[in-house]
């Protein structure tokens, strides 16, 4: 698991029709490496673009959390294109010196 806090982003829960709930959420970061069956058998895991991501994840709520969702999705884009840079300038440097090296 990741253990630096991503993006933290308001969530909200209706208890037996009572007024919701806000509370703050602390998303992080994961890199996949296998897919399972999830334990519950109500869950069925989707794999979508960003912009249906936030597009699902929008449905059915008010917009500020919507909003908030969009923001996690946004965040977690920016963090994994600055590691994608990270990871291909060395190999651009390869690539330009044809050595290894700092």
């Amino acid at each position: 698991m990741a253990e630096k806090i991503l993006h933290t982003y308001l969530g909200s829960k209706k208890q037996f029709c009572r007024i919701p709930e806000e509370f703050r959420v602390h998303a992080y970061l994961l890199e996949v490496s296998t897919v399972e069956q999830p334990q519950e058998p109500f869950r069925e895991p989707t794999w979508c673009s960003p912009q249906n991501a936030c597009t699902m994840l929008a449905e059915g709520r008010e917009a500020k959390y919507g909003e908030e969702f969009t923001a996690v999705i946004r965040r977690a884009l920016e963090a994994i294109q600055h590691k994608s840079r990270s990871v291909a300038a060395p190999l651009r440097r390869t690539a330009r010196t044809g050595t290894l090296g700092d």
